[in-house]
């Protein structure tokens, strides 16, 4: 049974393999669409369990203790909170926690995210990272018996052409890429296109998994070197 808090903010998927459900996994994020896509992808593969999301760091000791999840994947730049105090409490409450630290490719950032691992936590990783390479990153850490302490690397370019990936879209999900592109929020978006906010989430998910973009940065530059969108 779904766990719901009533907020739009946050969103459980369900797990596609039987036997994670006796774990789950809270991505805490700010990037609507990193946290979107990631979790659709971590749905997807096994040893995560449940998913849920949320994009509010004043929420996210509330659902820490409604969910009870066993991973924590949570973004060290997120508003409204203080990311220290949370990682040192979370730590000493629940240090059977698997706390990854997700930066953003920012030197301040990556020295936060650093001083979560002497606070307890799992591990780092680089948000910038390719999908597939941060996906790979967080399989070690999050479900590694033995997994390194620190996972980060710089983005690498993709070994399938900007144009396939832009082929996989389909019409209405292209209208969706380009708008999110131009900056246009899924309640924007809905109202252009008459349907619902829910329905844009899911067409937005969607581009996210097909594109391959780990976060709205990502998706931006995808548009400007397709010539989809101009700065």
């Amino acid at each position: 049974m779904n766990r719901r808090t009533g907020k739009s903010l946050t969103r459980p998927h369900p797990p596609t393999h039987q036997a994670s459900r006796r774990s789950s996994t809270l991505i805490a994020d700010g990037d609507c669409i990193f946290r979107a896509g990631l979790a659709v992808e971590l749905g997807r593969r096994e040893g995560f369990g449940e998913v849920y999301e949320t994009g509010s760091g004043k929420e996210i000791r509330k659902l820490t203790k409604i969910w009870k999840p066993t991973r924590l994947l949570i973004d060290v730049a997120l508003r409204g909170l203080d990311f220290r105090g949370f990682v040192r409490s979370m730590m000493s409450d629940c240090p059977d926690l698997r706390l990854v630290a997700l930066f953003p490719p920012d030197e301040d950032a990556r020295r936060l995210a650093q001083e979560a691992i002497q606070l307890g936590a799992r591990g780092i990783v680089d948000k910038s990272l390719r999908s597939d390479d941060l996906l790979r990153a967080l399989d070690r850490l999050v479900l590694g018996a033995s997994a390194p302490r620190r996972l980060e690397a710089a983005a690498g370019p993709s070994p399938i052409s900007d144009g396939e990936r832009l082929s996989r879209l389909s019409r209405r999900e292209r209208q969706i890429f380009e708008l999110v592109a131009d900056g246009w929020t899924t309640r924007a978006i809905a109202e252009s296109l008459g349907i619902t906010p829910r329905t844009v989430e899911v067409h937005r998910h969607n581009v996210v998994a097909k594109l391959e973009v780990p976060n709205t940065a990502s998706l931006i530059k995808l548009a400007i070197r397709t010539g989809v969108t101009r700065i």
